[in-house]
């Protein structure tokens, strides 16, 4: 992440942006998280692309999912490879905030394998062998992988983004998530398209 630089003056334009970026963060976790529904887009600014809603799914998501001791003791680390525009707008969402008193950092990587310290690492699109690859590097380490692949979850990746009548929706693959020693919640799971797995004993 570029370090910001130090004096700089704070516009009018970032403080906007800034807001607006937050104001839909908090209406998309309100709609889809605390009502349990299926958000239909409608809580974003009319202006937020496929990106920027996948980089608020991606900072509500570390509010719902409990790591393993150690994993995610002081900060949690949002990965992002080979996706730039995912990568830039998680920056901005993330900036300056915290879940349950845990720093976030935004990172973007250049190889998988520096996913491993990550707590959660969106995957951006490859070849399906390449894919393979990537995520049996990740197969045991407590990271929770996402990705708007095709058959991301077939090949082991554990929440896909899909976009269903205008929307971004995500499914979830339990078994990844079992692998991986990560427990999701029941709310991430109950607006969720669908669910690969056993759910019994796996959400807290």
């Amino acid at each position: 992440m570029t370090p910001r630089a130090a004096g700089r003056p704070v516009t009018r334009a970032r403080v906007v942006r800034r807001s607006s970026l937050w104001r839909a963060a908090t209406l998309l976790l309100l709609v889809a998280f605390q009502t349990l529904a299926p958000t239909d887009g409608r809580g974003l600014t009319p202006s937020a692309t496929e990106d920027e809603v996948e980089a608020v799914y991606l900072y509500n998501f570390a509010k719902f999912i409990r790591w393993p001791q150690g994993a995610a003791s002081q900060t949690v680390s949002l990965c992002v490879l080979n996706d730039e525009p995912v990568a830039s707008a998680l920056q901005r969402v993330v900036a300056g905030e915290a879940v349950d008193g845990k720093n976030l950092r935004a990172i973007p990587v250049s190889d998988v394998s520096q996913g491993t310290d990550c707590n959660i690492l969106f995957l951006g699109p490859s070849e399906d062998v390449q894919m393979r690859e990537d995520l049996a590097v990740l197969h045991h380490a407590p990271v929770v992988t996402v990705s708007n692949d095709v058959d991301f979850l077939q090949q082991g990746g554990m929440i896909q983004f899909a976009m269903i009548g205008g929307a971004v929706r995500f499914s979830v693959n339990l078994d990844a998530a079992r692998r991986a020693g990560v427990t999701l919640s029941s709310q991430l799971l109950k607006v969720a398209l669908s669910v690969k797995g056993n759910a019994q004993a796996m959400t807290q």
